[in-house]
This record gives structure tokens, sequence and C-alpha cells, in this order.
């Protein structure tokens, strides 16, 4: 350490302890230098706000303490002409790298005796101070400054990464939406709707019916009906037709039941003038009563249909004995097998449906004679789409006529689909 520091030092240290212990800032050059020592190292106890001065505030003349002569010493030995100038080599010993200088136990003389390299007073010892190095005035008061303006634009960076993060998030929030309505409207255009499906089981129905349905399938008319429907698409209306036309014999056609659609009843049980050809499981002696009573009064509706006009009276009458027979069979079911059981259940059914068939207006044209008019499929399927008929259950001993039948629509639904496309490809 040159003399020229240690001079500042001592000029330092005795300036400070002259105006913040005694009245009066001139009594302190009568002072010795022993005297001084012995003051600072027993009686100087640093405030906080002492400890808190900073080369910058040193610098400019902002020193201010209240109620303590120390800053005004500060300012006035660093500012010996007024703020606008500044001793540096007094102002050296503020601006220290590694804090404070009244902060940094290396450089403060006022920490304390018991570090001996904390005393500026120890001009003997061999470490010397720390306070000599950061050799510029200026230097802490700019490392504050720009660490401030360094703090300020990190924060105005940190607020545009977050805006541009935040902006980020609200255009994907976008895209994201985008893509939805996309994807919806490429599920709208793509995947199959109801009526799609709905057309996908008709022609998965009709494939089915064309090759080889289940035998109850063609009992109960539903594969006949299918093969009807596509066929009235592909023919239309027309009667006459350039295919090899297929004969019907006339058995087969009394053999089969039609009616209006699904569910309208079934003219099949009494189509035979009205009489009933009873199921073993029938013709017991518990059932005469009734029996006898239907054997009765089926010819009369039966011959009421055909002329137009059906009495209520008299399907009345022969609907409540068909009731309490179902009842009867219900309450002997014990006393029948299994088949006995079913066997009278369908005869019954087949009843309930010719009666229900009974009760519309138009009951008498299912039991006509010109049901069927021609003996050819292609006339039958014209006669049938004419007037919006379909196929109605088998009744016992119909089975083989609509089978016979089934075969021959299904023969001429396959010549027919190979005439179109020949046509198409002649066009």
């Amino acid at each position: 350490m040159s003399s020229v520091q240690k001079q500042i030092r001592l000029m330092v240290l005795s300036s400070l302890v002259a105006w913040s212990f005694t009245p009066a800032a001139g009594s302190a050059q009568s002072m010795t230098r022993r005297q001084t020592t012995s003051m600072m190292r027993f009686q100087i106890n640093p405030t906080p706000n002492l400890r808190r001065l900073t080369g910058g505030q040193v610098m400019t003349g902002q020193a201010r303490m209240t109620g303590s002569s120390v800053s005004a010493a500060i300012n006035r030995l660093v500012h010996p002409n007024g703020p606008g100038s500044f001793n540096s080599a007094a102002l050296a010993l503020f601006n220290q790298p590694n804090g404070n200088f009244f902060a940094n136990p290396y450089t403060n003389p006022l920490a304390g005796s018991a570090n001996p390299y904390s005393s500026l007073l120890s001009m003997g010892s061999p470490y010397g101070s720390y306070g000599s190095y950061g050799s510029y005035p200026t230097n802490g008061y700019m490392q504050g400054g720009s660490g401030v303006d360094y703090s300020e634009g990190k924060l105005l960076k940190d607020v545009q990464e977050a805006n541009l993060t935040k902006e980020k998030v609200r255009q994907a929030k976008i895209d994201n939406q985008r893509r939805e309505v996309e994807n919806w409207l490429w599920n709208r255009d793509h995947l199959p709707t109801a009526e799609d499906d709905r057309q996908r089981a008709l022609r998965e129905q009709l494939k089915r019916s064309l090759t080889d349905p289940p035998p109850g399938e063609i009992w109960s008319g539903q594969a006949l009906n299918t093969v009807l429907a596509d066929l009235a698409v592909k023919r239309g209306q027309e009667p006459e037709s350039p295919l090899p036309s297929i004969a019907l014999d006339a058995d087969i056609l009394h053999h089969l039941n039609f009616t209006a659609s699904q569910g309208h009843g079934n003219p099949g049980l009494l189509k035979n003038e009205g009489r009933l050809s009873w199921p073993t499981a029938l013709k017991e002696t518990l059932y005469q009563a009734n029996r006898d009573l239907l054997n009765d009064l089926a010819p009369v509706l039966y011959a009421q249909a055909v002329a137009g006009r059906v009495d209520s009276g008299t399907l009345q009458q022969m609907s409540q004995t068909a009731l309490q027979l179902q009842r009867q069979v219900a309450g002997n079911i014990r006393d029948m097998t299994p088949a006995q059981y079913g066997e009278a259940r369908r005869f019954l059914g087949h009843l309930e449906e010719a009666l229900k068939l009974l009760r519309q207006p138009n009951a008498g044209s299912y039991y006509a004679a010109d049901f069927a008019q021609g003996t050819t499929i292609g006339q039958l399927v014209h006669h049938l789409v004419r007037k919006g008929w379909c196929f109605a259950p088998a009744v016992p001993g119909d089975e083989a006529a609509y089978v016979a039948v089934h075969r021959a629509l299904v023969a001429y639904d396959l010549a027919l689909s190979q005439a179109s496309t020949g046509e198409s490809a002649k066009k």
C-alpha cells in the first residue's frame, strides 16, 4: 500500500471520528493518532444506515442519514468544493468490489479489532488492506446502475416472452378448433349416415333372400317380400317383359296368402271357403263346444267378406269364442306336450290374424277368385305391385307352395338383372 493511500485512509478515519463524536469539527484536529485509534476501536459502532452506504451515494452527494454528522463528513470529504466535484482518492475507499466500504470486514476499519486484516491502522500488517483493488472511482456506481438497467431489460424481455407464449397458446387453440371443424366436416362427408346404414341393411337382406335363406324366412313371407321389393324397382309396373316366362301352377297360387302390409292380417286360415283345419291338439273333447261354434261362424264370415259386407255382430261373436279357446289352452298347458301346445298356439294365432283382416273394409278382395291373375311369375309380380300387396305368412299346408314361389322369384330377379346388364353394355 502506498503512503498516499495510507494518508488518505487516515484522513478519512480522523474526519469520521471527529465529526461523529465531537460537538465541533475543528476539535478533531487536536486529537492525537493514538486517541483517534482508541476511539475508533472501542467507541464507534456503525449503524445499519452507515453500513448501507454505497460508493454511488457518496459520489453523487446523496449520503444523508438523519441525526448523524457522518454523512456530512463523508460528503465534505468526497466533495470538498460542493456537490459538483469530488475527491477521487477518497471516493475509491467506498467503491470496493466486495461491497460497501463499511460493510466489508476486509476493508471496513470500523468492523472490529479482532480481525487483524480489517483495521486500516494496522499499517505494519504484511497483508495490507484489500480495499485497494477496484481502481476506478465510479466502478461501484456504474455496476449498480448497470445492474438496474440489466434487471429492467430482463423484466421487459420476460414480459415480451410471456406475451409471445400466450399468443402461441391462443393460436394453438384456434388451430385446434379449426381442425375439429375440419374433422367434423370430414366425418359428415365420409362416415355412413342412417340412410346409408338402412340401404346397406336392405342390400344385405336382399343378398340373403336371393341366395339361401332359412325356411322360416320363406314361410313367414319375409324372403319373398324382399325379392318382390327388388323386382318392383327393377321392373316397375309393366306387365309385358321380353324375359322367358316362368309358369306357376294353379294349386301353388291357391296356397299363397296376400295382405296390404305386414301386421294387417292374414286371410290364409279362412281362404278355403271358411272351412277350418283343426290341429290334433285342439280336437280333444274339452274344446268341442268352442270348436263347433267356430266351425259354424267361419263360413258365414267368409261369405260376407266375399260379398263385401261383414256383419259386426257375427265377427264379435267369433272373436269372443276364439278368445275363450285361447284361455282354455292356456289353462290346460300342463296336460299338453310342448309340441302340442306350440301347434295349438300357432293355429290360434293364424285365426286371430284372419279375424283382424275381416275387420278391414276391403277384406273380400283378398278372397276373390282373381287375387292372382295369370299363370306366370311376371304377371304375379305385376299384379302384386299394382295393388300394393305383399306376401302374408304361410298357414299349415302352404309351406311347399311358398318354397316354390321363392325359387321362381329368385330366378326371375336374376334374369332381370342380367338383362339390365346387357342393355347397359350395348349403350
